[in-house]
């Protein structure tokens, strides 16, 4: 809640809610696992034919990833994992980045790429421009072409040429972080989050015809 003084005695108040993630900014080992959840109801029929029904209106995403970290990212783990387990997460899409193909000055809000529309990021949701673990900005897609993602507020850093830029999903930790430690500093992390927003916009079906044989529908 915001209050707000004034000399006039009023004082409003702003109610502000929303959802805070904590970004990983650390890259994930390769290869890693994407699952698509989908649930499906099957009605069979007497003649053997079936008619599915989707019970979810979109799958559901999975990612199950392995970290190998020493050094500041691995206590920088060990920390958000011990406070921020139970809460949501902000998870790079590591496997479908972006690189800068211009300077963004401070303050910018039109990012140069190439090949975006072979990447899933979507206007409305979220996606990061990430020089390094300290440098970032995560940012809300307003609008997208191949080559440039717009951005709906202004950048707080400045990125050089060739700066990843990859989509951002919203994720919870699914079950028990698996771990190891080397006889040095080393930790493996093996984690599975699920994500929370995989809106991929409304479905839309086929509108062509039905292949046909002798008037029959194949």
């Amino acid at each position: 809640t915001v209050d707000f003084n004034f000399s006039t005695g009023e004082m409003p108040q702003l109610f502000v809610s929303g959802l805070r993630i904590v970004l990983i900014p650390m890259d994930y080992e390769s290869p890693m696992q994407e699952t698509m959840a989908f649930l499906t109801d099957i009605i069979p029929g007497l003649s053997g034919a079936e008619q599915r029904i989707a019970l979810r209106k979109q799958p559901r995403q999975i990612f199950d990833v392995v970290y190998k970290l020493d050094g500041n990212d691995r206590q920088r783990m060990q920390a958000l994992l011990m406070d921020w387990s139970a809460n949501t997460f902000g998870f790079p899409v590591q496997n479908e980045v972006l690189l800068t193909t211009a300077t963004a000055a401070v303050g910018t809000t039109v990012y140069q790429v190439t090949g975006a529309d072979d990447v899933d990021l979507r206007v409305g949701g979220l996606a990061v421009i990430l020089s390094d673990a300290n440098t970032f900005d995560v940012i809300s897609v307003a609008a997208k072409t191949d080559t440039t993602i717009t951005a709906s507020d202004p950048s707080l850093n400045e990125y050089a040429v060739g700066t990843k830029l990859m989509p951002l999903r919203t994720a919870v930790i699914l079950r028990m972080v698996a771990g190891a430690m080397a006889q040095k500093n080393l930790e493996t992390f093996k984690i599975i989050f699920e994500v929370t927003d995989n809106d991929t916009g409304a479905l839309s079906g086929s509108t062509a015809a039905y292949s046909t044989f002798n008037g029959r529908v194949l």
